[in-house]
């Protein structure tokens, strides 16, 4: 799926910058294995299911979404994995995160989340 797009919903608003530029933790898990969770579709910014974010977490209000392209996220260096959910038939995980709790994976973490904020399109819902 290199082609296609993937959404990472957004539910707070420290997230987004004032300009709409994503911040990097809106991409960083700090639970191991520290895959992130994010929702395919197939046309950057046109498409993306909103009811799956919508319906994944139902008890906050969802504000938009990070959008990336499979290109950004190879370039990343990280790997997409479908993983659907009965709610989100298109949900898949980001995974190839640096592992360990050492302050070197933490922040090659780091860098890595603000890559992907770097290539990011916000879309607001």
């Amino acid at each position: 799926m290199a082609d296609a797009a993937y959404a990472r919903f957004v539910f707070d608003h420290s997230l987004v910058r004032a300009d709409g530029s994503v911040r990097w933790k809106a991409f960083l898990d700090k639970r191991p294995p520290h895959e992130t969770s994010v929702n395919g579709h197939e046309v950057l910014r046109e498409d993306i299911h909103w009811n799956g974010g919508k319906m994944v977490n139902p008890s906050r209000m969802l504000l938009g979404a990070a959008d990336l392209t499979g290109e950004s996220i190879s370039a990343a260096d990280l790997e997409v994995r479908s993983a659907p959910l009965p709610e989100m038939p298109h949900h898949a995980e980001l995974f190839g995160w640096p592992q360990g709790d050492d302050e070197d994976a933490k922040l090659k973490r780091i860098d890595i989340a603000t890559d992907l904020a770097s290539m990011a399109v916000y879309v607001a819902l």
